[in-house]
């Protein structure tokens, strides 16, 4: 999905909340479920990937990959891609599962996604604040270096 730049991160996601079905309450839940493909999954959410997955979620939106499978293995690529997971190493597992699936399956998009993600940071090296969700997405786009 397409976010306009002159969308505060706020509104952003909240479109993003009402496309995926997610909420600002998952973030602290502690477990959350997922799917792979068919498979409904419930993964631990340990108090790191707490704190990680606001971030996660405003990289979907920057970038416009979606949540379903094939998106979440290109966001695992770009996050790679544009700097790795800083604070929140316990991501690695789930990235480089995304990854490895994303290889199977999509090759070509993975690619491009990792190269993207090359030309451009994210936002792994910070701590998520109220104050990002005050940005609009050009702006917060434009920082990162994202096209």
């Amino acid at each position: 999905m397409h976010y306009e730049d002159t969308l505060t991160l706020g509104e952003a996601r909240d479109r993003f909340f009402a496309v995926s079905g997610f909420t600002a309450a998952s973030y602290f839940e502690p477990f959350n479920k997922v799917k792979v493909g068919p498979l409904p999954l419930v993964i631990p959410n340990p108090y790191m990937r707490q704190r990680a997955l606001p971030l996660h979620d405003l990289h979907h939106i920057l970038t416009g990959y979606p949540t379903d499978l094939r998106g979440e293995s290109q966001i695992c690529a770009w996050e790679i891609g544009s700097g790795g997971l800083g604070r929140y190493p316990i991501g690695w597992p789930y990235v480089l599962f995304g990854v490895v699936l994303g290889l199977l399956f999509w090759p070509r998009e993975l690619v491009a996604a990792y190269r993207r993600g090359r030309q451009s940071r994210n936002l792994f090296n910070t701590e998520f604040s109220d104050r990002l969700l005050s940005k609009t997405v050009g702006e917060l786009r434009q920082e990162l270096k994202i096209a």
